[in-house]
């Protein structure tokens, strides 16, 4: 899982700091759980899970792929 420190600026000019563990991203968009929104006890559990996760599917990661979107044919 990536994670991410980073400060954004609104439309409005307000500048606010995230601390995001990256669930999508695409060309133009992060999308996330953000740290800064949590306890510290959530942000240890939400590691936990993810780690978890990570453990469970490592067995089948032998059919992980990786694709350049422009080359896909429909």
């Amino acid at each position: 899982m990536k994670f991410r420190d980073f400060k954004y600026q609104k439309k409005n000019g307000e500048v606010n700091d995230y601390s995001l563990m990256i669930l999508n991203e695409t060309d133009t968009h992060l999308a996330g759980i953000d740290f800064n929104k949590l306890s510290v006890e959530e942000v240890e559990e939400v590691k936990k899970i993810q780690k978890e996760y990570e453990d469970k599917l490592n067995p089948y990661l032998k059919a992980f792929r990786n694709f350049i979107k422009e080359n896909i044919q429909e």
